[in-house]
């Protein structure tokens, strides 16, 4: 019987080290697509107005926002929670190539969690 105790403890410790590496990978690999979204996004900044605003004509969006802005908000609450706005501030306190972006990520932030 202890035998069969000790396997038992062996395999779950086993699975729980498989499931916290797994919990550890996803996180990993959540910064790294919020930090390639962001690269992305910054990228298309002021120069690119006019393909822009072709792109808002095609998907029919109606406000004036950027593209991105809205997939930015949504990984940064789900990467940094209630730090997302100071994040947000934080990149337009600095040097950002696009400060509308960070302005639309924050209006998306208040618009996710039913702030007016």
């Amino acid at each position: 019987m202890s035998n069969l105790g000790s396997y038992m403890d062996a395999c779950l410790r086993e699975s729980l080290a498989e499931a916290k590496a797994r919990e550890i990978e996803d996180r990993v690999y959540r910064k790294i697509y919020l930090t390639n979204l962001i690269e992305r996004a910054e990228k298309v900044n002021e120069p690119f107005v006019g393909m822009k605003e072709t792109a808002y004509r095609l998907t029919n969006i109606s406000e004036k926002r950027h593209r991105m802005a809205k997939e930015i908000a949504e990984e940064l609450l789900t990467e940094k929670g209630e730090r997302a706005w100071f994040y947000c501030l934080e990149k337009l306190a600095g040097k950002t190539q696009s400060p509308q972006l960070w302005r639309d990520v924050l209006t998306y932030l208040d618009e996710l969690k039913g702030k007016t």
